[in-house]
């Protein structure tokens, strides 16, 4: 019991460690330009986020278009199931019951995925806006 009591004083001890002032000067001056700096940084950044994600969105709606291949991954488990039980019938069943998964699911996943692109899409004017305002007031102060 002892042994706790002085952990629990030695976190708090840790936890009021004073912080060292900090040194005005020149860096007082570049503070503006340094948070517009990182309102730039992060507006971009939120941009490109958001053009990611519509992007690997479009992606998945092509792969379903194109369904190409749609199956190659539950065909390749299949067999894999089959070499590993050694029997093709359970491999078979059970690549079945994936495609049928697959099949059932794929519509509310789709419906998801759409509102989801549809969110961003009605996001992404407010953030190019943030992310041109944050640039032209950096270029406005000369950076």
């Amino acid at each position: 019991e002892d042994d706790e009591d002085d952990e629990e004083d030695e976190k708090k001890e840790k936890k009021h460690v004073p912080i060292a002032p900090h040194n005005k000067g020149e860096d007082e001056e570049d503070d503006p330009k340094k948070a517009i700096r990182e309102a730039v940084i992060r507006t971009h950044h939120d941009l490109t986020q958001n053009l990611m994600m519509q992007q690997a969105i479009s992606q998945q709606f092509k792969r379903w278009e194109s369904e190409l291949g749609e199956n190659e991954d539950i065909e390749f488990s299949e067999k894999a199931i089959a070499n590993e039980t050694q029997s093709k019938a359970m491999g078979d069943m059970i690549g079945d019951m994936w495609k049928e998964l697959r099949m059932m699911g794929r519509p509310f996943f789709e419906e998801r995925l759409a509102e989801e692109k549809d969110v961003l899409e009605k996001r992404e004017p407010q953030l190019r806006k943030a992310y041109e305002n944050a640039r032209d007031a950096l270029k406005a102060m000369g950076d």
